[in-house]
């Protein structure tokens, strides 16, 4: 059983093992200036296996050294915008406080990979901080952005996966952004998106998706309204006559006109 992921709190990841109980494998991306403590304190404990995933070598090389023992597996160094898992290779995959320092877009394709990582029964498990009401907030300081509870579940829709769990963090300060857990599957009936490897693929996909997003957004036109002189039966065309007619109907002024002459 093999894991990737990321976690702080117990108790209400019990939301995400309530969703995933059972999977052996964990694919967990560290988040910023973690050195694999969630991995050593909690994930260790309930799966076989655990990779971890950290852009940052100097992170990665302190994880290595404290986390030891047969259930630890891969350390990768990569961004999320770079890293692709390997196909149906992970039941689950751990994503906490990482999601914030991605753009939309940025996000939507790192979904979809981790899409591609996981078994047929997987689940990704996330915990960010999540706006619940009013509008989204950035922090310039560190570059990342605390999305909407609406904006978050538009784009895992577009990615393919649907809610199965969701729970707010309980005893949370209410000076602080709220913190929110998501559990989720990929949407029955879907196949697993085939994402292209080479740069010149990704690139003409990249453009192709940002068409589909652009056309998808653009409000669709409403047919004109007619007017009310359009609505109003037009005039039947007058008949054209015969030659003949015309000819009889142009004798018979030229008769009256010299009646009218002699009188």
């Amino acid at each position: 059983m093999d894991c990737l992921g990321c976690i702080c709190s117990f108790q209400v990841s019990r939301v995400c093992f309530a969703a995933g109980w059972g999977c052996p494998r964990l694919l967990r991306p560290a988040p910023p200036a973690d050195r694999g403590r969630v991995a050593a304190g909690l994930l260790l404990d309930l799966f076989e296996r655990v990779d971890l995933v950290e852009q940052d070598e100097r992170l990665l090389a302190a994880a290595q050294r404290e986390l030891q023992g047969p259930r630890v597996g891969r350390f990768t160094a990569s961004s999320m915008q770079q890293f692709e898992p390997e196909e149906d290779m992970y039941d689950m995959v751990w994503l906490q406080w990482v999601l914030m320092y991605l753009p939309d877009d940025d996000l939507l394709k790192f979904l979809r990979r981790c899409t591609l990582g996981l078994t047929d029964t997987g689940v990704i498990c996330i915990k960010e901080n999540v706006v619940l009401e009013g509008n989204f907030t950035i922090d310039w300081d560190d570059n990342s952005v605390a999305r909407l509870d609406a904006q978050y579940k538009a784009i895992f829709g577009r990615a393919g996966l649907y809610v199965v769990e969701e729970q707010e963090q309980p005893d949370w300060p209410s000076q602080l952004i709220p913190v929110k857990m998501y559990a989720l599957r990929q949407k029955p009936g879907l196949r697993k998106p085939v994402l292209p490897r080479s740069p010149e693929q990704r690139d003409r996909h990249e453009e192709d998706e940002r068409l589909q997003v652009e056309q998808q957004s653009q409000p669709q036109r409403q047919p004109r309204p007619q007017s009310q002189l359009e609505l109003q039966p037009r005039s039947q065309p007058q008949p054209q006559l015969q030659p003949q007619k015309q000819r009889e109907r142009a004798k018979r002024r030229q008769r009256t006109s010299r009646q009218q002459k002699t009188m």
